[in-house]
């Protein structure tokens, strides 16, 4: 059975549908449903209980959520988002808790042209700066190197050691904060980087302020340094952040 909604006042309270399909934008005080959701509207309920997909532009719940799947491409905004193996906190007496979701977000970097920076005989260090994360606080669980690395007048597995920082590099060794914070300094193998926080001396859950630098460089040190001014550069690949944004903008 499917039921298309065009008037939203028809509907304040939905339950045990098969599927339901919503152009029009409704506010309910309870739904339940065995079958799929789609609304192609924003979508308001104080309860929401769904065994089957669910899938909405907008949603907002003043109470609790409980779905096998949800996509949401506006707004969620939920008291409580839970699955089943959801387990409360129990604060000791005179403590209280608050026990907020937080979504793990992956951003993926495609590099699709080579990006190169000046490695110099007097300065042969640089970066290549491949984006932005959130001016929020942030926190990153984790980060992914795979890229394939170019480099004139420099022998890149011998020579060149490469990192991921939220600053540009001005150090050969990367000694200066921000330079090698999210995945510290490797070698390429066979002109490619391969490398993830937590491997290769790598680093993982590191708290950026709201304010601090949130720019992305892939960085380049090159020891010993070039007999002559050349450059190193990602020629292609992916980086990704495993990222939390802590601030709260329901």
């Amino acid at each position: 059975m499917t039921k298309k909604v065009t008037q939203s006042a028809l509907f304040s309270t939905l339950r045990v549908l098969k599927s339901f399909i919503c152009d029009v934008a409704m506010t309910v005080v309870g739904i339940s449903s065995t079958g799929d959701i789609t609304t192609t509207a924003n979508m308001e309920a104080v309860d929401g209980t769904f065994t089957g997909d669910v899938s909405a532009v907008g949603g907002t719940f003043t109470g609790d959520v409980s779905a096998a799947n949800a996509e949401v491409t506006g707004v969620l905004d939920a008291d409580t988002i839970r699955d089943d193996g959801y387990e409360a906190l129990t604060p000791t007496t005179d403590v209280s808790v608050v026990d907020k979701s937080r979504v793990v977000r992956e951003a993926t970097f495609t590099i699709d042209a080579s990006k190169s920076t000046g490695i110099e005989t007097a300065t042969p260090y640089g970066g290549v700066n491949i984006g932005a994360l959130p001016a929020d606080n942030v926190i990153v669980l984790g980060a992914i190197l795979d890229i394939a690395v170019t480099a004139v007048n420099i022998t890149p597995d011998a020579d060149l050691e490469v990192a991921l920082g939220t600053t540009e590099t001005t150090s050969v060794d990367f000694s200066n904060a921000g330079e090698d914070n999210l995945i510290e300094a490797v070698s390429p193998s066979s002109s490619t980087v391969k490398s993830a926080s937590g491997t290769d001396g790598g680093i993982s859950n590191v708290l950026l302020a709201a304010g601090a630098g949130k720019d992305l460089w892939v960085n380049f040190g090159s020891n010993p340094a070039p007999s002559s001014d050349g450059s190193a550069a990602v020629a292609s690949g992916t980086v990704t952040v495993f990222y939390i944004d802590l601030d709260d903008h329901s």
